[in-house]
């Protein structure tokens, strides 16, 4: 933590200034994207972040709560992922 971030916002994760939880990051790298473009194909990758996103943050609640066996009903919905 020399320059001043902390470890979360170097791994691409950063608490956003509206409070509605954590930022990360997506920086496509490659000659297919130096024209700023983002080819179709991506989109699946994209969804397939999203379902990651989904499963860690699950998994993150049950072992913050080791009382629960399950998360509540719809905590998957809570995610929202935009572009």
């Amino acid at each position: 933590m020399t320059d001043g971030q902390d470890d979360r916002s170097k791994c691409g994760g950063a608490a956003s200034a509206d409070g509605r939880g954590v930022s990360l990051v997506i920086r496509f790298v490659g000659d297919r994207f130096a024209d700023a473009d983002l080819p179709v194909d991506m989109f699946s990758d994209l969804k397939g972040l999203g379902d990651l996103v989904v499963a860690l943050a699950k998994r993150e609640f049950l072992r913050r709560h080791p009382e629960r066996r399950e998360v509540p009903p719809g905590f998957g919905e809570a995610v929202t992922l935009v572009l």
